[in-house]
């Protein structure tokens, strides 16, 4: 009994072996953001594009496995984003408005705020060189995000400063990017990583001047610097 049971363990595929050997993995990660597309629109059609940000960050930790092919990984991430709204931007408004006498304008204005994204992805990352020292990839995801836009408040040529309702949204968001991957030992890479994350439209309370309520359509960029710990 003992030689069979001994026989069929050296029977068993090397593919099942190789399932076994690809573990999982933890990637905690940092990176510089700039949610260089966050644009309003309200009820009645005033828009402020590109409204600019400074102090941008993130970091999260991100949990997964290879799949079926060398070099093809999934993983489960969390990411939390947060970046200040600070800088002038013009904000295009319509003739249409009768509470600004029917004139067209393009006032510059400077807008402070604050945003906070968080998320949790499902991500499928692709290394076309999955056995070398330095690996390309590709990477994509998608999920549940939550965007957080603090009240901006518009201060322009024009008094009094407008004040924007905040605004405090869930929905799906997705990422696409690409990278390098630095293996530094049989266990620890090192991703670079940069990709565009995209959180749709996010929509505030209706505003106390009667314009009705704002639309925001926030979207950043990300370059981000990781650690992969294989198990």
């Amino acid at each position: 009994m003992l030689g069979l049971a001994l026989l069929a363990l050296g029977s068993v595929p090397h593919d099942l072996h190789a399932e076994e050997e690809r573990g999982f993995h933890i990637r905690p990660f940092v990176g510089f953001t700039t949610p260089d597309k966050v644009t309003t629109e309200d009820a009645v059609g005033i828009i402020t594009r590109d409204i600019p940000t400074d102090d941008a960050r993130s970091f999260g930790i991100a949990v997964g496995t290879e799949l079926f092919l060398p070099g093809l990984l999934w993983e489960i991430e969390y990411a939390r984003r947060t970046a200040n709204v600070d800088g002038r931007a013009i904000i295009d408004i319509p003739e249409e408005i009768p509470q600004l006498g029917g004139n067209a304008l393009m006032l510059p204005a400077h807008i402070g705020g604050d945003v906070t994204m968080q998320s949790l992805f499902l991500n499928l990352a692709y290394h076309f060189n999955a056995k070398g020292r330095v690996s390309p990839f590709l990477h994509a995801g998608a999920g549940y995000a939550n965007v957080d836009v603090k009240s901006l408040t518009f201060t322009s040529d024009i008094p009094p400063p407008a004040l924007v309702p905040g605004a405090d949204n869930h929905g799906i968001a997705y990422s696409y990017g690409a990278g390098l991957a630095f293996q530094l030992t049989d266990s620890v890479a090192m991703d670079l990583l940069y990709r565009r994350v995209e959180y749709g439209k996010v929509y505030t309370d209706p505003s106390t001047t009667g314009l009705g309520r704002d639309e925001f359509e926030v979207a950043t960029g990300e370059l981000s610097l990781g650690v992969r710990f294989s198990f």
